[in-house]
């Protein structure tokens, strides 16, 4: 399976000097198998990039976008994602059946007149829409399950399944246990615990780690994590990689940087062979 990262910051795109090495755009994240099936994760910024390259392949444009919640800045690429304007591409959304808000409601009212020049109706792909509940489907040769996460609103996290390996992809969830004064989570809660066991043995673990323990202690209720949280998920999860994901989008690559040297340090502490990284926009990768 081939990942490759299209958007990797969280909240809005912050584009400029300071974030090249690991990318301003919003999150979008591309899953494709041996047999070419195409699976994108969430429709930030970052999707225009992917629908440009996904155009110059030469071939029609199949794939399947499940989005992990409504947030803007997991749904705004979308009105600029080109191979939904080609007739004979064919897109499958999914979507979270818990929102109180529909994923075609919400994406056509981003693209309503006043707000945009072209409508949902203007795409002339074949773009259908199905909602996911917490008992996942299977696309092609891929497992795909579902886990609904702890974020400010209706929001899944992903497990993708095939070709023997697995990707967890959980953006935008945040602890239930309280902030530890030492930084060492019990993850004894029970929706904490879901987590780990959701991610257990994933290949690559893709989690949400935008904030330091310092922030996260003034960022409560926000819905994101501290870098400290994800570790101890992957660790616990026994996962082989795990990329700190949604950066802030206040982080220059040097802080990233540090982010993920604390992170190496705090798996080396707990003694685990984890392999931890940020999520970084570019050339993809086999697993």
């Amino acid at each position: 399976m081939n990942v490759r990262f299209w958007g990797t910051r969280g909240s809005i795109p912050v584009p400029g000097s300071q974030t090249l090495e690991f990318g301003g755009n919003t999150p979008c994240v591309c899953l494709r198998t041996e047999a070419h099936e195409t699976f994108i994760l969430d429709c930030g910024s970052g999707l225009r990039e992917l629908g440009r390259w996904l155009m110059s392949q030469g071939t029609p444009v199949q794939a399947s976008i499940f989005v992990s919640h409504i947030h803007w800045d997991h749904i705004q690429g979308f009105p600029f994602f080109s191979p939904a304007f080609v007739p004979g591409n064919s897109l499958r959304l999914f979507g979270s059946a818990d929102s109180e808000q529909r994923l075609e409601a919400v994406l056509a009212g981003q693209m309503e007149f006043e707000y945009f020049p072209i409508t949902l109706k203007d795409m002339r792909a074949n773009v259908s829409f199905e909602e996911l509940g917490c008992q996942g489907c299977r696309v092609g040769r891929v497992q795909v399950r579902t886990l609904a996460l702890n974020h400010t609103l209706p929001c899944l996290g992903f497990r993708f399944e095939a070709e023997g390996r697995s990707v967890v992809y959980l953006s935008d969830v945040e602890p239930c246990e309280s902030p530890p004064e030492d930084g060492l989570y019990l993850l004894d809660h029970p929706r904490d615990q879901e987590l780990v066991e959701f991610a257990q043995g994933a290949d690559l673990l893709i989690q949400d780690a935008q904030y330091t323990m310092e922030e996260y202690r003034r960022a409560r209720g926000f819905g994101h994590s501290p870098l400290e949280f994800a570790v101890q998920v992957a660790c616990q999860a026994r996962a082989s990689r795990l990329a700190l994901f949604h950066h802030d989008p206040t982080r220059s690559d040097a802080q990233v940087h540090q982010m993920v040297l604390q992170a190496q340090g705090l798996a080396r502490a707990l003694g685990s062979p984890l392999q931890v990284w940020g999520a970084a926009e570019g050339p993809g990768f086999e697993l």
